[in-house]
């Protein structure tokens, strides 16, 4: 999965096996890949009133 790829309900898992961040560092780059993922879709679930998935 890409950045530019809808959001997938596999989503969830995306992390599951990864390393937990550590730092804040870490948890910075962590929520902006999040948001990156999320920002893809963010005009159609807006307009569908939707959460992602």
């Amino acid at each position: 999965m890409t950045i530019t790829d809808p959001v997938t309900p596999g989503l969830a898992d995306r992390w599951q096996d990864a390393a937990r961040p550590q730092n804040s560092a870490e948890w910075i780059a962590r929520a902006q890949e999040v948001a990156d993922i999320l920002a893809v879709d963010a005009v159609e679930r807006d307009r569908a009133n939707a959460t992602p998935s």
